[in-house]
């Protein structure tokens, strides 16, 4: 970092000579990585339409989960000084939401949670991140080598026996008894001023559809969130394969699946490697936001959360949404924390039974999260007017005549780039008894399953795969072939021709061409249909030749989860698939 030159403006020796405004008070908003700069945006809020406060960014690089955390506050087109510029400014105020380097600052310092309260044990023998110097802890020892209250343990608030922080900002009252008991030296700092994040997405409650209709969740689907917080006894540290467990035995159709994960994960492994982890889900219609703005959507929007012991999932016991607990190592829970409760109260996901079963009984089951609510927060919806306060009382300004923004998660950051199209399902069709009963179809995605032989769903199943499908394999095993959509019905006549003599194993290749779609059979049937979704049209249409239905035209109703679609043929000429 010193190797940065410093800026010039808003600050320095001679920013007077640039500055188009002269602000009365400038903030340090202490950035250690991508979790704590989240939090602080959720924070800084406060300071929105008032010219009197100039705010700048820095970093010191202390913290092993610095990566994306330059990016981000290049997008978020804030001034960000280097550290060395940072420690010898003269600040007002400095904000940080984590630990590292804060004893450097002669300024008033105010330190927030960057989770929900403060729910966790530090790891064993896992040490703080104090800038350069070690931590002093007055008469008690640091407990690097048990278990600690992480954020409100000694060896976090105190360097030489004080306090480092001059407020030490607390979500709920229960936390003050703990710290008061934990660290009393650090006690006399504490503001209890509720949890900003959970307001916001409170306030946020309002857009649910819209963030659902933004995900891709389609009216009638229930939409399962799988939180994840980082470390090896997270969700993803002990379950690596429950995203694909799930997606393989919920009909998709009938469920969406979201990806909620924690930005240590994101940042210490890299996101081309998450999602070189997931890609195989994120084909079988896994839903994935990155871990910025947008990511509360999914808690705000989900029927079901499957989660662990992080944030997160108490957030979304907090919002009512029923939850399952993946894993939940009791040993890293803060005792009387929102976390403990959540432990608790939540139903446990048990992996030894059926997966499906216990999804839809959750999401059917009465809510249970009133407790963890309790324990987020001692002053629902006042923690911007709390925290505007205190910060305005460090800065030694009136504060602004208006009440303190509390904006909502943009609607817009919930968009997720789609591969609904390019899909490899496992079909079960139900035929309805005559062309008047709907015929149901079960849609379950193909690569994610990971043991056929235990899928007895599936016995009666056939598979549909689109020809550029990323799985060669599953296109080797394909009964029915969707081909690329055809400008003319010659072209649509060649290209399935083609798909048929390329994929030796399949029995129907189909093609959309214009509003209408073209099949043909290795037998060489040919049918003209129309079906909004191509995929439950050839499925059905390749059941029902299986079966020997050869209508040369007929209609049936076709119910695939909330939705009901119409599949028409329009003609069929030729044999029966054999």
């Amino acid at each position: 970092m010193s190797a940065v030159p410093p800026v010039k403006v808003p600050i320095g020796l001679q920013a007077q000579h640039w500055n188009t405004l002269t602000p009365d008070r400038c903030v340090l908003v202490v950035a250690h990585h991508v979790t704590s700069l989240l939090r602080l945006l959720d924070v800084i809020t406060v300071f929105d339409s008032d010219p009197r406060v100039q705010v700048v960014f820095s970093w010191n690089g202390s913290d092993p989960f610095h990566h994306g955390l330059h990016r981000l506050l290049d997008e978020l087109g804030v001034v960000v000084i280097p550290w060395s510029q940072a420690i010898d400014t003269e600040f007002h105020l400095v904000i940080a939401a984590n630990h590292g380097g804060l004893t450097e600052f002669s300024a008033p310092v105010v330190i927030l949670p960057h989770g929900a309260g403060y729910n966790k044990n530090s790891p064993g023998n896992r040490k703080p991140e104090t800038g350069n110097r070690k931590p002093e802890t007055g008469n008690r020892k640091p407990e690097t080598g048990n278990r600690s209250v992480f954020g409100l343990a000694p060896e976090w608030l105190l360097y030489d026996g004080r306090p480092i922080a001059d407020s030490l900002v607390l979500s709920h009252d229960e936390q003050l008894t703990r710290l008061a008991a934990i660290t009393p030296s650090a006690a006399e700092t504490a503001v209890v001023a509720g949890d900003p994040c959970y307001d916001r997405m409170v306030r946020s409650a309002h857009a649910r559809s819209r963030y659902r209709e933004a995900l891709g969740v389609l009216p009638g689907q229930k939409l399962v969130t799988v939180c994840t917080t980082w470390w090896r006894r997270s969700l993803l540290g002990t379950w690596p394969s429950l995203f694909r467990e799930l997606l393989a035995c919920l009909p998709r159709d009938e469920y969406r699946v979201a990806a909620l994960i924690h930005p240590n994960i994101w940042h210490g492994h890299g996101p081309w490697q998450v999602h070189t982890w997931l890609a195989d889900c994120v084909r079988a219609g896994l839903i994935i936001i990155p871990p910025v703005e947008g990511w509360q959507s999914l808690l705000v929007s989900a029927d079901l959360v499957v989660g662990d012991h992080g944030a997160t999932t108490c957030y979304a016991a907090g919002l009512g949404a029923p939850v399952l607990l993946a894993t939940f190592p009791d040993e890293d829970v803060a005792t009387g924390s929102a976390a403990e409760v959540l432990g608790r109260t939540a139903l446990r996901l048990n992996r030894h039974a059926s997966l499906a079963h216990q999804v839809s009984a959750a999401i059917t089951a009465p809510a249970s999260g009133d407790a963890v609510r309790a324990m987020l927060t001692s002053c629902p919806g006042e923690s911007a007017t709390r925290l505007r306060e205190l910060f305005y009382r460090h800065l030694r300004l009136p504060e602004p005549p208006t009440p303190p923004p509390v904006p909502m998660i943009p609607v817009h950051r919930a968009t997720t780039p789609s591969t609904m199209d390019i899909r490899a399902d496992h079909v079960v069709c139900r035929l309805g008894a005559t062309d008047d009963e709907p015929t149901t179809v079960h849609r379950y995605p193909a690569e994610v399953l990971l043991d056929r032989a235990n899928a007895d769903h599936l016995d009666a199943a056939h598979l549909v795969a689109h020809e550029d499908h990323a799985s060669p394999a599953l296109l080797d095993e394909a009964a029915v072939i969707i081909v690329a959509d055809t400008p003319t019905t010659s072209a649509a006549e060649v290209a399935l021709a083609d798909a048929l003599r390329r994929h030796r194993g399949a029995a129907l290749a189909v093609s959309r061409q214009g509003e209408r779609c073209l099949a043909l059979s290795r037998e060489g049937a040919r049918a003209v249909l129309r079906c909004e979704d191509i995929g439950l049209g050839a499925a059905v249409l390749y059941e029902r030749m299986t079966l020997g239905h050869n209508d040369e035209a007929f209609t049936v109703t076709i119910k695939a989860g909330p939705r009901t679609l119409n599949l028409v043929v329009e003609s069929l000429s030729g044999e029966a698939i054999a």
